[in-house]
């Protein structure tokens, strides 16, 4: 606790630290089991005053993978953090809180959410994974549609064994950073 006996520059330390931290940590309200809502962690990587891309969001984003390979939302650093997947990170923290999973479906945005069929919405029946078979089957590289084929497949075949088998291959995947931007 800071109080008046406290040297000034441990108060500057603590006064530091709290801005610093939501300058590095950002969260977003992501769609969990059962379409119930989250709060995701991540590392940022995008400028914050992305007002001025708003209509990248709208035209170019109607591609079928809702990914731009040169987004220009996305800072050096934070280009950086993506291809390597440390902005994944924070994501342990959900994994703590009963949130997530180490390997299931990736999170989708609600926005993508809601364009889901019926039978597309099978993937929130199960919670979220900071990794899965999106992750070590092309990432951004797929279509939508790809990635909930796949992620639908796990669903239905997910077992203790093909879990592991993720994570073993999740380090490789993430190394030679195909598909991730």
């Amino acid at each position: 606790m800071v109080d008046s006996h406290t040297p000034v520059s441990e108060k500057l330390q603590v006064s530091l630290i709290f801005p610093l931290v939501a300058l590095i940590l950002g969260s977003m309200l992501m769609p969990g089991l059962y379409n119930r809502p989250f709060t995701m962690y991540k590392f940022r990587t995008m400028h914050f005053n992305d007002a001025c891309f708003e209509d990248i969001e709208t035209e170019r984003l109607t591609r079928s993978n809702f990914k731009l390979k040169n987004d220009p939302r996305i800072t050096r650093v934070g280009r950086l953090l993506r291809r390597s997947s440390l902005d994944e990170l924070p994501q342990f923290i959900n994994v703590l809180l009963g949130q997530m999973t180490l390997v299931g479906p990736r999170p989708e945005e609600t926005k993508i959410v809601e364009r889901f069929s019926a039978s597309q919405r099978q993937r929130l029946a199960v919670k979220p994974g900071v990794t899965g078979p999106v992750q070590i089957d092309g990432r951004g590289d797929l279509t939508v549609g790809e990635r909930i084929d796949l992620e639908l497949d796990y669903i239905r075949t997910r077992s203790l064994v093909k879990d592991l088998l993720i994570l073993i291959r999740t380090l490789p995947a993430v190394i030679r950073g195909l598909g991730a931007y």
